[in-house]
């Protein structure tokens, strides 16, 4: 005889819990998926949109849309052997030390002659690293091989590395220009910004910044050289020609298409930037994977992706922008995404680069650039005239195509003159004319001067 199992009230009570859940489960379930459809539809117009306008989306597009160099163009055959042959001494104190003194002498100074003895002895012993340096820039094809289908995982060139190559041909320049071979010290400077070409068109947003602090680092060395050495008009207009090569307003609107593209394949795996996903198999296996789609499908539903793609495609539309007018809706963009984070960070906060920020160092440096350019150019007056020009747009035409802009007003760079040298500078991010003074720390003025030798 079967014996019936009696049902307690309790057991009904747990039953009608557990079915209250699992309902309650099943309808948020059925709502995220529909929000999901929901959000993923809009998303699809706006990917549409982008693709329409001929802008890469995914990182796979990317990497169409800039190909990987040949062999014989690869950057990695020639700058990352150079600084690879430089790796030690990157590291050494010793080495650090003595940079400090040459940056910190002034520039109407010569080096003290055991600075210079010791720039000449490192020179020699990274003599091969210069070699392939200056060869490198004897191809303009020279580029970098990304593989930017990785996403945020692009391997990309050792930094340090890339510095150090700048700094040895600054050196090169600094010996050549006190010992008065201003040809060797000219060559040195013309390789310095060849290893600007590599980087140009590169979609990555750090490497854009480290071509800025490069060719930043080559108009220092014009600074300190333009009074050291007597150069001629071909030389001046070759240095002159190179600069404004290094000028190309599409490097920042790549690299914000290249981390909208990056960031927005990271939606598909949040893990990388979320790590307590991954740690969720602790508790059991499986869970991250699972955690993972959850946290997918509800960014989705949230619209947070929707936001992100917005965001970026609003901040890549304003680089294109005039630098004055894009530098302000840039601004005013970065403040509006601020004010709507929420109290609990999402994906979003962690793949938001600060895009304005960095177009105002890209300003920066255009102007230290536009900077440099100019006082090529009145160089070159003065050889021509036998005196400095009274005003910058006697430069014009003959030794420059137009009076230069300052990307921070939109109006002419700003000239100085006196018997100690002459000064041309922008007002910098401060929006504000400080009469040429520069200090960087306080965003005043972005200032480039030459002074006269005492």
């Amino acid at each position: 005889m079967e014996s019936k199992r009696r049902d307690y009230p309790w057991r009904r009570s747990r039953r009608r819990l557990l079915l209250i859940l699992f309902g309650f489960a099943g309808m948020v379930a059925l709502a995220l998926a529909a929000l999901h459809w929901k959000g993923g539809t809009s998303l699809e117009t706006q990917i549409s949109a982008i693709r329409a306008k001929g802008e890469p989306v995914t990182p796979a597009e990317l990497a169409q849309r800039f190909p990987a160099p040949s062999k014989e163009n690869n950057a990695a055959e020639t700058y990352v052997k150079a600084g690879e042959a430089m790796k030690t001494v990157l590291s050494d104190k010793g080495y650090r030390d003595q940079l400090g003194k040459v940056n910190r002498t002034p520039t109407q100074e010569r080096f003290a002659a055991e600075l210079h003895q010791w720039m000449e002895k490192h020179l020699e012993e990274y003599a091969d690293a210069l070699r392939i340096l200056h060869e490198a820039a004897k191809n303009p094809a020279t580029r970098y091989d990304f593989d930017l289908g990785r996403g945020f995982a692009a391997p990309i060139p050792n930094l340090l590395q890339l510095r150090g190559s700048a700094q040895l041909l600054q050196l090169e320049a600094y010996v050549a220009a006190e010992d008065g071979d201003s040809t060797r010290a000219v060559e040195a400077i013309l390789a310095a910004l060849a290893m600007d070409r590599p980087m140009r068109q590169a979609p990555i947003l750090i490497m854009q910044m480290m071509r800025q602090a490069l060719r930043g680092m080559a108009c220092t060395t014009i600074k300190r050289v333009l009074p050291m050495a007597a150069f001629s008009e071909e030389q001046l207009s070759r240095l002159q020609t190179a600069l404004a090569d290094t000028d190309d307003r599409d490097a920042m609107t790549n690299a914000f298409i290249g981390e909208r593209s990056s960031g927005l394949s990271a939606f598909d795996r949040p893990q990388v930037f979320l790590p307590q996903i991954q740690q969720a198999d602790n508790w059991f296996p499986g869970a991250s994977s699972f955690a993972s789609g959850l946290v997918r499908m509800s960014m989705t539903a949230s619209g947070e992706r929707e936001r992100y793609l917005g965001y970026m495609t609003d901040m890549i539309d304003a680089s294109r922008l005039p630098l004055p007018e894009a530098l302000d809706k840039m601004e005013r963009l970065g403040k509006e995404a601020a004010s709507r984070r929420s109290f609990i960070p999402g994906l979003m906060e962690y793949l938001i680069p600060n895009l304005s920020r960095s177009m105002s160092q890209a300003a920066r440096g255009d102007a230290l650039m536009l900077g440099a350019r100019a006082a090529l150019a009145l160089e070159r007056f003065r050889l021509a005239n036998s005196h400095p020009p009274a005003q910058i747009v006697e430069l014009v035409p003959a030794f420059l195509p137009a009076v230069p802009l300052d990307p921070f007003d939109g109006q002419p760079l700003r000239y100085l003159s006196d018997d100690h040298g002459y000064t041309f500078y922008s007002i910098g991010e401060n929006r504000k004319d400080d009469g040429g003074e520069d200090a960087p720390e306080k965003n005043l003025d972005v200032v480039f001067r030459v002074v006269y030798p005492q």
